[in-house]
């Protein structure tokens, strides 16, 4: 869990050029799909893109994608998502009601990720063009 001043860690995945937001289950490493398994439909908070470049025709927007990951630890080299629920709750829009139990806190996930530490598939940038791609 993070604590006050912590930065919440994610991976700075390689960018993509597009008309809509990469899909990180897509993500390619040599022979590894790193975020095959949890970054899928079903974890709609687990990843976010930014929009670099907008294409005025719609059709080859810059995306700079992004997954949030519990830290990467010797034995799990991409880590993995914190929970759907916690997402939610992060992420989801406040709840009109006045009760802080319901809905979520209306975290930016944008501005979450810029202030976040990342961290690379191949640890560095430069290995992460190298290597990886969509």
């Amino acid at each position: 869990m993070l604590k006050e001043g912590d930065k919440a860690p994610g991976f700075d995945l390689k960018n993509d050029e597009g008309k809509d937001p990469p899909y990180p289950p897509s993500y390619k490493c040599q022979a590894f799909h790193p975020w095959i398994d949890d970054y899928t439909d079903k974890a709609p908070y687990a990843s976010t893109s930014l929009l670099r470049e907008l294409d005025p025709s719609g059709q080859d927007n810059g995306w700079d994608p992004f997954v949030l990951s519990k830290p990467p630890t010797e034995w799990s080299t991409h880590g993995t998502p914190p929970s759907n629920e916690l997402l939610e709750r992060m992420f989801g829009p406040v709840s009109l009601s006045g009760n802080p139990k319901a809905g979520g806190l209306g975290i930016s996930p944008a501005s979450l990720v810029q202030q976040s530490e990342h961290y690379y598939w191949y640890g560095k940038r430069s290995e992460e063009e190298r290597l990886c791609r969509w």
